[in-house]
């Protein structure tokens, strides 16, 4: 009996020190792929890495999702060309697109960031990225307000900074 109460303390407790220890070590290799991605643009177009790290933290649940697990895809990065390497949802089998497949974590985050940076979806998100270069004011909230046509979920940007509040809290 002591076994199994054992277990079910395990298995209930939200946060143990095995789960704490998955998280940072897989905000560590987000921030990796995005320091790297990072060095290589101007210091204009640089990404906050705590954005990075929420946004992967909310589109692949810490890593754990279908697609991040055998896609390395941890941002929801759709893919509309079927030719390409992808991965269906399974509530979505007839949809016109899938997710995109990647070969690593750092493919998904440069592909990612990259998006951010050169997409005219984020033209908005850009903009403000730059000014606040220029001002050298970080605005995380304000960022993540920009990015309302990232994802379907209309609590998205709510949850976004939720995550860094988070974040940042550590």
């Amino acid at each position: 009996m002591k076994f199994i109460c054992a277990t079910l303390l395990l298995l209930c407790n939200p946060v143990s020190d095995l789960d704490y220890d998955y998280q940072k070590k897989f905000t560590h290799q987000i921030t990796e792929c995005a320091l790297d991605y990072n060095s290589l643009v101007y210091p204009y177009h640089r990404i906050p890495i705590i954005l990075v790290q929420a946004q992967a933290i909310q589109e692949s649940n810490w890593g754990r999702s279908r697609f991040a697990r055998e896609g390395n895809n941890f941002f929801g990065i759709k893919e509309f060309d079927l030719t390409e390497p992808h991965m269906k949802a399974k509530e979505r089998i007839d949809a016109h697109w899938g997710l995109r497949k990647y070969v690593s974590m750092c493919d998904s985050v440069e592909d990612y960031m990259n998006l951010l940076s050169t997409s005219y979806k984020y033209k908005e998100f850009q903009e403000l990225l730059l000014l606040q270069w220029f001002k050298n004011e970080v605005d995380l909230h304000a960022l993540v307000d920009t990015l309302y046509n990232y994802a379907e979920n209309p609590n998205y940007r709510y949850e976004v900074k939720q995550i860094i509040n988070k974040l940042e809290a550590k």
